[in-house]
């Protein structure tokens, strides 16, 4: 797992010319590493590119949850998302909305990263949109599940850039979840 848990480092840090070929090493070395074709995924995601790549590792990674996805809501939900990600960029947003529904609902509702994941991802969904009150709503929701979390800077950070696009920057000393 260790190997994994770089690659995912690399890729929040937006290294991806780095994570990419550790992702690979991992499904090269077990077929059945869920995490490292969703990892590749959320890469090519992340950068609005490789939609096709996209969707077949998603469906790989799909099939090798299978077995466990009753005793992994968090992932089985995640790979949901990234679905509801790939159909918002081929302007499918019913479906999106769909998959987003399903991800929310089967999801463990006390695991908090996970929450805060799906929440955030889902936030980025409605940016992409061009939702800012919905992906500020989802951002903040993220930050209120797992204050300490990782993805609660990511989704302060978001938070700001919505409002520095609308406003501009905010004055010195104004909490960016305000």
């Amino acid at each position: 797992m260790g190997l994994a848990n770089l690659a995912y480092t690399l890729s929040r840090q937006k290294r991806y010319a780095e994570a990419i070929p550790l992702f690979e090493a991992l499904i090269k070395a077990d077929s059945t590493q869920y995490i490292a074709y969703l990892g590749l995924a959320e890469i090519y995601l992340q950068q609005g590119i490789e939609t096709d790549r996209v969707s077949k590792l998603l469906d790989l990674a799909e099939i090798t949850i299978q077995p466990r996805k009753k005793s992994d809501p968090q992932n089985w939900a995640e790979i949901l998302v990234d679905r509801a990600w790939l159909m918002t960029l081929h302007k499918r947003p019913i479906k999106a909305d769909e998959l987003i529904a399903q991800a929310l609902k089967e999801t463990s509702q006390t695991f908090k990263p996970s929450l805060a994941l799906l929440n955030y991802r889902i936030g980025q969904i409605m940016v992409m949109r061009g939702d800012k009150t919905e992906a500020a709503k989802y951002f903040r929701q993220s930050t209120t599940i797992d204050p300490a979390g990782i993805y609660a800077q990511s989704s302060r950070d978001a938070v700001l850039a919505l409002r520095q696009l609308n406003e501009g920057p905010p004055p010195d000393g104004t909490p960016i979840l305000a």
